[in-house]
Order: structure tokens, then sequence, then C-alpha cells
């Protein structure tokens, strides 16, 4: 089976249309079955457009060579970078390939150009909670934001978009990132290179010593970086960091359990933003598909947002019962008692929708939301 000249571009052009987040290469035997992930949901590419079911193998070796990959290994997997050109605009891929029996499998993450200069007031987040992250941007003061959620969330879009606001103001960025899927010019990007040695709290040490207004940590994953970022946002060090969580008080027990003294968190983190995305069922079809939603039987997914502020978050950690009152397993979405101000962005969301999000008692952003969908498909892409 030949490679069709140009498919991988059209494959990438298809899915920022689609507004898919990743494109999966899966090997069966002698080809490669093409699948999208959009909106969460995995899609063969044959069902929403004209494309193949199958292509040649030859291009997982076509992605190696743009990402600047070693194209003779195939024993490990690798991690590489293209920013490619397409009908639909310029697009940077992050490539990850990995070796499985029946062949080398990779899977591309999409980031169109078109969302990297998004900003803080576009993402669709409630009104107090936007005045929140401005007011700790415009003060400048020392401390810490988690943004926390699983993964595919929208973390780093959310915490880039925080910079963005930052750097319009003249202030320094630096950005700890593994790997660095979007490249943003007006941030000084860093990237994690465990093998040289060059990890989160090596970066982090190094960074310190930049004279940085702002600092950006991918993702705190393991202790001696949780301990470094709290004491330089003890210290004045305004920093903004990832964790996963299920929601946004198991953000803070995190940092706990990393090793770090639950009086310290209180003391360093200013405010935690805990997300999740949720499907926005087609209005026409409610979910069953139809040449309105391309047959994927939704037009997007709105964010919905925990908000944790300083003295809500020193409340629950200074508190005896934390543990005993806290199953991050069970989050009380009903739950009038709770201390946590819960927001959701329901740009175009059906009566029903917003019915049932006013019955949880969570507040209805008034701004359209980044992450649904307003345009309308009809059929395949021809």
């Amino acid at each position: 089976m030949a490679l069709r000249e140009g498919l991988l571009e059209e494959l990438v052009s298809t899915g920022i249309w689609l507004q898919a987040s990743d494109i999966h290469f899966d090997p069966t035997g002698e080809a490669i079955r093409l699948i999208y992930r959009i909106h969460g949901r995995l899609i063969a590419a044959d069902a929403v457009s004209h494309l193949p079911h199958e292509t040649s193998r030859a291009i997982v070796s076509r992605l190696k060579v743009l990402a600047r990959m070693q194209l003779g290994e195939q024993r490990r997997g690798q991690d590489g970078h293209v920013r490619l050109e397409t009908a639909r605009g310029i697009c940077d891929l992050r490539v990850a390939t990995v070796p499985t029996l029946a062949g080398e499998r990779a899977v591309v993450r999409l980031f169109p150009e078109e969302h990297a200069s998004l900003q803080l007031h576009e993402l669709g987040m409630p009104h107090a909670m936007l005045s929140s992250l401005q007011r700790i941007v415009q003060e400048g003061a020392g401390g810490i934001v988690l943004v926390a959620g699983k993964i595919g969330a929208g973390k780093s879009t959310t915490l880039h978009a925080l910079m963005r606001e930052h750097v319009t103001q003249g202030a320094s960025v630096i950005t700890i990132e593994d790997p660095v899927e979007r490249r943003v010019y007006a941030f000084h990007q860093m990237a994690v290179d465990d093998r040289l040695g060059w990890s989160f709290s090596e970066c982090l040490r190094a960074a310190l010593r930049q004279d940085p207004d702002w600092l950006m940590i991918g993702e705190i994953r393991d202790a001696e970086t949780a301990h470094i970022a709290v004491r330089a946002g003890l210290t004045g060090h305004l920093i903004a960091a990832t964790v996963h969580a299920d929601d946004a008080r198991q953000a803070l027990l995190r940092l706990v359990e990393l090793g770090v003294a639950p009086s310290l968190v209180a003391q360093s983190v200013r405010l935690v933003v805990w997300q999740r995305l949720a499907e926005v069922l087609c209005d026409h079809c409610q979910g069953s598909g139809c040449e309105q939603c391309a047959g994927v039987g939704v037009t997007g997914r709105k964010a919905e947002f925990q908000v944790l502020d300083r003295m809500e978050a020193q409340r629950f950690l200074l508190s005896p019962e934390r543990v005993d009152k806290h199953d991050p397993r069970k989050p009380k979405w009903s739950d009038e008692r709770t201390e946590v101000r819960h927001f959701v962005s329901a740009s175009r969301l059906p009566r029903r929708v917003k019915r049932g999000v006013a019955d949880e008692g969570l507040v209805v952003a008034e701004s359209p939301g980044v992450f649904t969908n307003d345009r309308r498909r009809s059929g395949r892409l021809e």
C-alpha cells in the first residue's frame, strides 16, 4: 500500500475542522488504521470524512522524519514536535511513538495556531473567577496558583492564558514543560529532559535565578519540585502550576501527599482552579449522530470549574478533620454545605441542560466557553 502524497497534511487539516484533539496511527500488520479523538471520543477517520480507513505504514516514518526522531529506532518510544502548515492554518503537532507487537504506533496531539493566542477572558470563565485571577496578576504578590484536573481537561490552555495576561503587562514569564506542546514566543520556554538530568526540579532551580515575574510549572509530579515551588511561593515568587486531581481540594492534598507540610501549603497557595470538560450533545440528534454534527453526536465540550481561594484553602488544610471530611473519589456536586464554589461555562447549552445545571447549584458563565464548538457542520467533509 503506497502512501498518498499530502495525506498527512489532509489528516491534520480535517482534524482541525473536526476539533479533534489527537490523531491515532494504530498498526494492523501491514497497514495503519487512522482514528481521531473528537471531544473525548475515538472515531475512525472514514466515519467522519472522506479519508481512508487505513493507509501505508510509511506515514509513521514520515511523521518521525518531520519530528526529527531517529528513523531507524523502533525498539523504544520517542517524542518529537512538528510545526505543519495545512489548508486550515498552521498547527503544532506533538508526536509520540511506541513499539508494539503489531508494529510502531504513533499518536499526534493537535495544537492549532488559532488557539495559541487565547486570552484569559476568552476561556468562558465566570466573572467572579476571572476577577480573582486578574487580581492576582495585578497585585504581583508571591504565591502559587494551582490549576488542577484530569488528563485532557485543558489545564495547559488555562495556564498559558494566565501567563499571557501577565505578558501583556510587560512581565518576564518562564515556563517549565514536559514536553513543550505549544510554542509561545512571548514566553521563555524550558523543556524538561530527564535523560540529561534536566528534571522539573533542576529546571525550577535554574529558572528562579533568571529573575522571572511568573514561573509556570507544567506539572508538579515529585516531592522535590513541590518543596521548591512552595518555598519559592513563600519567598515572593509568583508560581503557576498544574497537578492531577479529581477536585479542587484533592489538588491541595496532592501537595501534602508529596511531603509538604499542610501549614506551608496553606501559606503559599493563593488560588486553586479545578476544571473538567463535559460533552455537549448535538441539539438536533441528542447524541445519536446526524448531518449537523458530522455523525459524532457531540458539538463540543463545556468547561466546568471549581474555585478555592486562599481563605477556603487554609480553612480546609488546617482543619484536623480534613481527611475524614474529604473523599476525593466521591465529589459531591450538589452538596450545599461545601465551601467550594462551582462554575460552569455553558455557551449554547440546551435549555434542559441549563435547568439541570441550575438544579445542581452551579453557576452558569455569562461568556462563551472556548471548549464549546459553536460551528454547525453538514455531512462529510469533501
